[in-house]
């Protein structure tokens, strides 16, 4: 009887633990600063542009999938709102800017406090020697 009574002990306290929730973040839950932009384009098979700058800016990860950020332009600072969700390694953000929305979608890496994302769009319709890839880089702030 008494085993039996032990048994029971260690076989709830051990379901006890299991069901407790994970307090792991995810990795992208914090403050992303700064941005380095790389933009490659390419229209009509021969005109390509390449551009690469940098941004003054901040995007913040939240752990209830919520999303905030601003950048500074040469005109004015642009603040946006929205959510983020994570499959696999694709980032999708949908930033609400006013009464517009947007999704993007996103190829992520985090290295050693280093965010890349890259965006890779397609033809559309009948453009269809036209593509886009832009990549961002942006480090933890905390």
């Amino acid at each position: 009887m008494k085993k039996i009574i032990l048994l029971s002990i260690i076989l709830i306290v051990g379901c006890e633990e299991t069901l407790e929730p994970s307090n792991e973040v995810h990795p992208l839950v914090g403050i992303w600063s700064g941005m380095e932009r790389e933009y490659y384009t390419v229209n009509q098979g021969d005109t390509s542009t390449v551009r690469s700058d940098s941004i003054n800016g901040s995007w913040t990860f939240k752990d209830d999938f919520t999303f905030s950020g601003w950048n500074e332009t040469s005109y004015d600072d642009i603040s946006y709102t929205g959510s983020w969700n994570v499959i696999q390694n694709q980032l999708t953000i949908t930033l609400v800017i006013g009464e517009e929305s947007e999704i993007s979608i996103y190829d992520y890496i985090i290295n050693n406090n280093n965010l890349a994302l890259t965006r890779k769009i397609y033809p559309l319709e009948n453009d269809s020697d036209y593509f886009e890839i832009t990549t961002l880089r942006m480090l933890k702030s905390n």
